[in-house]
């Protein structure tokens, strides 16, 4: 029955055809329906320590320390933090950072950490726009969204490492992590 099936060119499309469409919906659906569940059964303890790590990498080769004036960041952060309702968990933290690799930048990572460049506050024509980011930014922290595509992009590179064999993905993507939180536009 096997040299049959093998035989065949139509059965073989098939098989090829379904393996794709399987992957293509565990990636594009399972893995993120997944990922989403995961997000929230993580303990908080281990989504701050590994904020804590970003935040430290990210510190030392991506965006150093904020060259703006600590009245003006205590200004914002007084400002955003009192527009919060009650029934909003705050962010752990509200840094700034200056980096012109990245620009004008608004970011938020594991632990509840919101994270704005200094080119970002430059760049805002207003205190305004500056609240309309920070609110995008809080409601990333509040729905896990960096946890999730954490756990996305390790799901999707251990599937390819099951495909491939190349095991090399997950180590390269560990050592990406800070980058890939910086870059990604969930």
């Amino acid at each position: 029955v096997a040299f049959h099936l093998e035989s065949r060119l139509r059965y073989i499309a098939l098989v090829v055809l379904f393996t794709i469409a399987t992957v293509y919906a565990l990636i594009q659906l399972g893995i993120p329906k997944a990922a989403e569940w995961v997000a929230y059964k993580i303990p908080v303890e281990m989504e701050t320590e590994l904020g804590e790590e970003s935040l430290s990498v990210i510190a030392k080769y991506i965006c150093p320390a904020s060259t703006l004036e600590l009245q003006r960041q205590e200004q914002l952060r007084q400002q955003w933090l009192s527009r919060l309702g009650s029934d909003v968990m705050p962010p752990a933290s509200i840094r700034f950072c200056s980096s012109k690799k990245i620009g004008p930048n608004a970011f938020a990572l594991p632990g509840r950490h919101i994270i704005f460049t200094d080119q970002m506050v430059h760049f805002a024509e207003n205190d305004k726009e500056l609240l309309g980011i920070f609110a995008h930014e809080l409601a990333h922290v509040q729905k896990r969204h960096t946890m999730r595509h954490i756990l996305q992009n390790s799901a999707t590179a251990l599937i390819l490492v099951l495909i491939t064999g190349d095991i090399g993905t997950i180590s390269s993507l560990s050592a990406a992590i800070p980058t890939l939180l910086v870059q990604a536009k969930f």
